[in-house]
């Protein structure tokens, strides 16, 4: 491709001329054109505030502060350390949280990629792997006797050394070094899941957002020859009215104009519109061989070894969210046929599962091992905003459940079963809890105050119609349930190592009551353990617009008092300052993980995120 040079001198101008002339923008001149954008003093000050008072809702932060001596990233301190735009970027992806995310407009606006992806090989199974071009590679998966030379230098550097290095300071948000370096790679398992582009081809090919590396990676092979793979630069957005930083910032910063596209309509934002219809019925997945039983999701596959016929294999590639009941009677259905053919073995795996539903976790687990009962415990730290909001909804929600028992809408619509109402919670002994007070403690763990452990009360039918979801298999109205399908010594869990969420609490359960061994495949090329577990283990997700609706309907209904003490805390920065954020945020989250994993008899009440556990065997 080639472009005209375009005569007006801003950066951002010059995008504009370009996306006029060609829709791939030059990446010279986007690179340009992001330190270009102003910094609004009162905006930066809004998101600044409102930040500030919505990590206080990050269950990790004493931890990421001053985490174990195994943990293989450097500690955070997250609140003292808040910048702005990839500063923050940069800070908030330190803590390698998948479920802390903040991502800023106007360094979203831009997508850079090479479009050339690499694979990790090794030769023979038994060497160390090396790196290749996958287009180097696909005329000899075509017979036509090429030998591919492996990648050995880009951009000078030892190709291992700087993959890594831009694996660990990039976008990516895994906790584990080995499950950041597999993330730079071509996945087939990606395709399978209709994951974002970047997850398939690798954040090698394409790096995600505006991570600028320059106009071009060079690459030496070990043949002696050198190679030039250029970078493009692409964008979504509409430049017309882009001529310099003030109007970039206008257009695609000012939440005065977003509120107002949204008003009308349209959006103005950098996000990208999320689909709610159901998605259509999934007859195979793709790459993969032909599943004998399908989700309507295509979360859930599973199959029979033709040449091993007492070998089962179930893909668990995500925790459903749109097919639970689907999901769950799909493996309910495969389990019975494994039961009717004498499949002795079954391999499970998870590659590329980066979560979904807890109860499909739940779930999963309770039809592979029926006798057994789920353990997991939950921490939530226990600071002020919490402590406000807990006790407030719980209170509203007791009150509905008293004066109209049994009505599951009236308490649903009291944010009843909702994550500020303990009623579905219950204590390590069993007993479920009838006020904020008995499980928020707080308990003085590793610096920080957080509340008592806590479990879900699976048992709970009502919850699970409220929340739209399953009733896990062996519980309430689902009690009924079919003998263990496989010996524990007979289950492996394979994993990439992309692991994470809903899928790590399944990991865990399989490896700790279960008895099950895991193999994970791939990671930097040397010898020693990996973990299978690379994503985050927190053991829920919260998005800010969940909170804020709450922190609204507060401020809207409590008492007068209750509102003076709660202005006494970050919980009035979070009104005022709650919407703001989320229109700053590309994708309108602002997440943070809302509870902590706690492993069962564990005294220290250590996170799972912070828990390193390596697989038993390594590929």
């Amino acid at each position: 491709m080639s472009t005209g040079t375009p005569t007006a001198q801003e950066p951002c101008a010059q995008v504009g001329v370009y996306q006029r002339q060609y829709q791939a923008a030059n990446p010279g001149a986007t690179s340009f054109t992001l330190p270009a954008v102003p910094l609004v003093k009162e905006d930066t000050l809004a998101v600044l505030t409102g930040l500030q008072a919505r990590v206080q809702w990050q269950s990790t932060l004493h931890w990421v502060k001053d985490p174990p001596a195994h943990w293989p990233l450097p500690p955070v301190d997250i609140i003292r350390e808040i910048d702005f735009e990839w500063k923050l970027v940069d800070l908030l992806n330190s803590v390698h949280d998948g479920h802390f995310t903040f991502l800023p407009d106007a360094y979203f606006v831009f997508t850079f990629l090479n479009l050339q992806p690499i694979i990790s090989l090794s030769t023979d199974g038994k060497q160390l792997p090396e790196i290749y071009l996958y287009n180097d590679l696909e005329p000899v998966a075509q017979g036509e006797g090429w030998e591919p030379s492996p990648i050995v230098k880009i951009n000078g550097t030892e190709a291992v050394s700087w993959l890594s290095e831009r694996a660990f300071n990039g976008t990516m948000t895994f906790l584990d070094l080995d499950a950041l370096y597999n993330g730079l790679f071509h996945s087939i398992s990606a395709y399978s899941i209709s994951a974002p582009l970047n997850q398939t081809v690798g954040y090698f090919a394409l790096p995600g957002f505006s991570r600028f590396w320059g106009s071009s990676i060079n690459l030496e092979f070990k043949n002696g020859s050198k190679s030039s793979i250029p970078i493009e630069a692409l964008t979504a957005q509409d430049f017309s009215n882009v001529i310099d930083g003030e109007s970039f910032y206008q257009t695609f910063c000012n939440t005065t104009v977003k509120t107002m596209a949204a008003a009308n309509g349209s959006s103005a934002s950098t996000s990208q519109q999320t689909s709610t219809t159901t998605p259509d019925a999934t007859t195979q997945i793709p790459q993969y061989p032909s599943a004998i039983a399908i989700s309507d999701d295509g979360s859930l596959a599973s199959y029979f070894l033709e040449d091993e016929p007492s070998v089962a294999v179930l893909a668990v590639l995500g925790m459903s969210e749109t097919a639970q009941l689907s999901t769950q009677q799909t493996l309910s259905w495969f389990l019975q046929r494994c039961r009717e053919t004498n499949k002795t073995r079954l391999i499970v795996d998870v590659s590329q599962n980066g979560g979904g539903t807890i109860a499909v976790a739940y779930d999963i687990f309770k039809q592979l091992f029926p006798t057994l009962e789920p353990y997991l415990g939950a921490q939530l730290r226990a600071h002020e905003q919490a402590n406000i909001l807990v006790n407030y909804f719980t209170r509203i929600a007791q009150q509905v459940e008293k004066q109209q028992p049994g009505n599951v809408t009236a308490l649903k619509d009291a944010a009843g079963y909702q994550s500020f109402d303990v009623s579905v919670l219950y204590n390590d002994g069993g007993v479920l809890f009838q006020s904020w007070e008995q499980p928020f403690g707080p308990v003085q763990v590793h610096g920080g105050n957080f509340t008592n452990q806590y479990q879900l009360d699976l048992s709970n039918a009502d919850y699970d119609e409220a929340t739209g979801g399953i009733v896990v298999t062996g519980y309430a109205n689902n009690s009924n349930v079919a003998p263990q399908p496989f010996l524990p010594e007979n289950i492996m869990a394979f994993s990439d190592g992309f692991c994470g969420s809903a899928c790590t609490i399944f990991m865990h359960l399989l490896k700790y009551q279960g008895k099950v061994k895991s193999i994970v495949a791939g990671g930097r090329p040397q010898t020693g353990p990996q973990q299978a577990i690379g994503g985050v283990k927190g053991s829920q997700v919260e998005g800010l617009s969940t909170i804020l609706g709450l922190v609204q309907y507060f401020y809207q209904t409590a008492s007068p008092e209750e509102i003076k003490k709660a202005n006494q805390t970050a919980l009035k920065d979070l009104a005022d300052y709650g919407n703001t954020l989320l229109l700053r945020d590309t994708q309108g989250l602002v997440q943070v993980n809302f509870q902590n994993a706690i492993a069962q008899y564990d005294q220290s009440q250590t996170p799972l995120q912070f828990v390193y556990e390596a697989a038993d065997c390594r590929l």
